[in-house]
């Protein structure tokens, strides 16, 4: 009994020190990012995955950068914009990275330099991908998956923001993708608190992220989540009315004015 107490109070020490700590997963969007924020959630690291919250609110993590929206937007479509960015300022960034010890997908990867001189004792956790593979899945991303998932404009912003296009473009994600992995790998070269996970070749397992945060181990693979899909009809007419919404509001108040008028 005294031998189970001790290891019982070991692994709980092992968790209290880690409980200090941060963990960011700093791969690409669609390297395994929602597997691998599920994964941490279900080893008891609370994990926020994909902060439009965090993005326009960049200046508060990195001082050197401010929401800088690079879009070719309509008077409409700058509404829109506007009233998305006002819905995610409410929730203050200093409450977010207080409130969640893991941190997954955009904009984090990109911050890692400046993250990691913020939180010198946190863990980093870089998935990737082969590129053609990688890029095949972009593709979805930009095309069904910005259906299925209802992106608006400050989600085309985010992206323009990480990889330098809102749209789908092969070259200049292609050159994104091979920057990202020369860097990271450069700049975290050596450090014993950086895990490379290539999710090709099945490398993401429960047993190695909970050896490498210093955890009671778990054995598994970790689910992979998000997997493409065809978005429905249902999803697809949603879409184009979110879309549209503000052509739709201003066409109404013209029609409404237009019979006033003729009254």
């Amino acid at each position: 009994m005294k031998g189970c107490f001790n290891l019982s109070l070991l692994d709980a020490l092992k968790r209290l020190e880690r409980m200090n700590k941060k963990v960011f997963c700093i791969g690409l969007s669609r390297t395994g990012t929602t597997s691998l924020a599920h994964a941490l959630n279900n080893i008891g690291i609370s994990t926020i995955h994909y902060s439009l919250e965090a993005f326009v609110q960049i200046d508060k993590i990195d001082e050197t950068q401010f929401l800088d929206i690079k879009l070719e937007l309509s008077m409409l479509q700058k509404w829109s914009l506007k009233k998305e960015i006002k819905a995610k300022n409410v929730r203050r960034i200093e409450g977010i990275l207080n409130s969640y010890e893991g941190f997954a997908d955009l904009p984090f990867p990109m911050l890692y330099k400046i993250l990691s001189d913020k939180y010198p004792d946190a863990y980093f956790i870089y998935t990737y991908r082969d590129k053609s593979s990688w890029l095949k899945s972009m593709e979805w991303l930009y095309d069904d998956a910005a259906v299925i998932w209802q992106h608006g404009h400050l989600d085309n912003a985010i992206m323009q923001w990480a990889y330098g296009t809102s749209v789908y473009k092969e070259l200049i994600l292609s050159e994104a993708y091979e920057n990202h992995h020369i860097n990271v790998n450069k700049f975290f070269e050596g450090a014993d608190n950086f895990l490379s996970v290539k999710i090709d070749d099945g490398e993401l397992t429960y047993d190695r992220l909970t050896r490498f945060l210093g955890l009671p181990t778990k054995i598994g693979h970790i689910e992979r989540l998000n997997q493409p899909a065809e978005p429905t009809f249902e999803e697809r007419k949603r879409y184009w009315r979110k879309k549209n919404n503000g052509l739709f509001m201003v066409t109404s108040k013209i029609l409404d004015y237009v019979l006033v008028s003729n009254r």
